[in-house]
């Protein structure tokens, strides 16, 4: 059966809740952490995310990564803030 595009679209996030997925910000930091939710307006909510600063922010070249990276738990993304958007997700699910 042939489905409208925004009910594709639905389906293909419903396959992604609970996945890892990586969030680059506009500010240049980046959010890793299980989608929980995704509404109407794009806005996502992360739960169990970890922020990273990018590089550049850090004045000491030596700081790791895990420095770098803080727990902020449950978090929720405007859209606006969004520059890109992926999932971690095996092949067999694609």
């Amino acid at each position: 059966a042939c489905r409208p595009p925004a009910m594709e679209a639905v389906a293909r996030a419903e396959k992604l809740v609970n996945k890892k997925v990586f969030v680059n910000l506009t500010d240049g930091r980046s959010v890793c952490g299980y989608l929980t939710c995704l509404d109407k307006q794009g806005n996502v909510i992360l739960s169990n995310a970890v922020e990273t600063e990018p590089p550049a922010k850090i004045a000491d070249s030596d700081v790791t990564a895990q420095e770098r990276s803080r727990l902020v738990g449950t978090v929720m993304i405007p859209r606006a803030y969004r520059t890109t958007c992926f999932a971690e997700v095996p092949v067999e699910d694609k």
